[in-house]
């Protein structure tokens, strides 16, 4: 038997006390893990909205929570009018956002809501600095020929499906360089490869990039 009352509340305030829930386990979202019987952050919201609350809201957490919103509505319009395309969960959650209400159904999703904006905003800071750093990017290298270079790394991300990561940093001087390798390099390496091609990145403001394949280090 389901030990959790069926609700509906305002939206701001399931947002709100997920901003306490999210500060009460170090900024971070509790999930369920085989062993661990403690609370996860959803069954802290249910609690919360069923009387059984463990945690205190705060002004710090509302205030925040009208932050969360915003950014979260903003982020979406933006990408929307801009054709960029989010994941299915980022518009999961900023489809929950445009309502005036929530239900109980639904609070396991915006649990995530406080992470989702830190993680989005650390991602905008960075794209920032990337930008800033190879803003006076040249190509380098000719297409179909070898180069060698001291490589700064500047992001990584893992793509499961090619089991590979894919680099982005420059040359030392602020020349974009990007790559695939199935190891994750950090700081900076001495590598080896070849030239495939000369491509603005749109992600970073169109910076002319150097895009390499056949990497190797050196």
């Amino acid at each position: 038997m389901n030990r959790y009352k069926k609700f509906r509340i305002p939206t701001v305030d399931a947002v709100a006390a997920a901003c306490a829930v999210y500060r009460h386990f170090g900024n971070t979202v509790k999930k369920s893990e085989l062993n661990d019987t403690s609370k996860t952050s959803k069954e802290m919201l249910l609690d919360h909205f069923s009387g059984n609350s463990e945690i205190t809201v705060t002004d710090q957490d509302r205030t925040r929570a009208d932050e969360v919103i915003a950014y979260i509505r903003q982020r979406n319009m933006m990408d929307t009018l801009a054709g960029r395309s989010n994941s299915p969960f980022f518009l999961g959650v900023a489809t929950l956002l445009e309502k005036e209400t929530t239900s109980s159904s639904d609070i396991g999703m915006l649990a995530w809501a406080p992470k989702l904006v830190d993680d989005l905003s650390r991602s905008a800071d960075r794209t920032e600095e990337i930008r800033q750093t190879c803003h006076n990017s040249r190509y380098i290298g000719t297409p179909g020929k070898g180069i060698e270079l001291e490589f700064h790394v500047l992001n990584t991300a893992y793509i499961q499906d090619y089991n590979r990561f894919v680099h982005m940093g420059h040359d030392g001087t602020g020349n974009a360089v990007t790559f695939w390798h199935p190891t994750r390099l950090t700081g900076v390496t001495r590598i080896k490869g070849r030239v495939k091609t000369h491509t603005p990145i749109a992600r970073y403001g169109n910076i002319p990039g150097t895009g390499l394949n056949y990497v190797k280090i050196k």
